[in-house]
């Protein structure tokens, strides 16, 4: 696994799979789930500066967002992400030197089925991010199309680059106001649905992910799904 070649496959098809990454996931899981424990169901919460603040709600269960000046608290986080030299090199590759490494990280542990579109998060839209980004998931359950995983449609990176960077600020609002980052704002781009690939792994696997990429987060049918993402920017 050779960093110019992970990213050059980036480039390219904007997503890299590494199944069963960390051999033993169960220890950031665990230190995860400390924090998590102090989150009421259903509600978003905020790490900044090492105060637990709560934010929104979350229908599907619980969403966690860590800024990177409380990385002190999540060693187990440290030991995979911010101290990984692979890791490491491959946001230096992807955007060159200097890079804002590690920006923040998120989590979410999703354990309540969601049986309607109203209680979809704008995650679950196929959509480009409003902000590109290089994001590494680590999921700490298996995950399949039942169990709401990441799914994507491959090469579609120059897309959502170009609606980013061409037209999102020109588009009007978007989900509940915000910018207008979702396929569905855009009725000229034509995706085809068949090339949606839902991804299929065992806990402890990485996907690596250019945030220009058409993809969405899966609904939860069965199960749960506890995944965390390490964000990374260009500036």
């Amino acid at each position: 696994m050779k960093v110019n070649e992970v990213v050059d496959i980036l480039k390219t098809d904007g997503v890299y799979l590494i199944e069963n990454y960390i051999q033993d996931y169960v220890p950031l899981k665990d230190e995860l789930t400390h924090w998590y424990n102090k989150i009421p169901d259903y509600r978003e919460a905020g790490m900044n500066h090492g105060s637990l603040e709560l934010q929104g709600e979350y229908t599907a269960g619980k969403n966690f967002k860590i800024s990177n000046n409380s990385y002190s608290l999540f060693p187990e986080l440290c030991k995979v992400f911010v101290h990984n030299q692979f890791i490491s090199s491959v946001v230096d590759n992807f955007f060159g030197i200097p890079n804002n490494k590690g920006l923040q990280t998120f989590s979410t542990w999703e354990y309540k089925k969601v049986e309607t579109e109203e209680e979809y998060g704008r995650a679950q839209f196929l959509h480009f991010d409003p902000y590109h980004a290089l994001k590494f998931f680590v999921y700490l359950d298996d995950v399949d199309q039942e169990s709401a995983t990441t799914f994507y449609i491959p090469k579609t990176n120059k897309i959502g680059k170009y609606l980013r960077e061409n037209r999102m600020m020109d588009a009007g609002k978007g989900y509940q106001g915000g910018l207008p980052h979702r396929i569905v704002d855009y009725p000229d781009i034509k995706v085809i649905e068949d090339d949606v690939v839902h991804v299929k792994a065992k806990a402890g696997s990485m996907l690596i992910f250019d945030t220009d990429t058409l993809h969405g987060g899966g609904i939860l049918k069965s199960g749960e799904r506890m995944v965390v993402v390490y964000h990374n920017r260009k500036n």
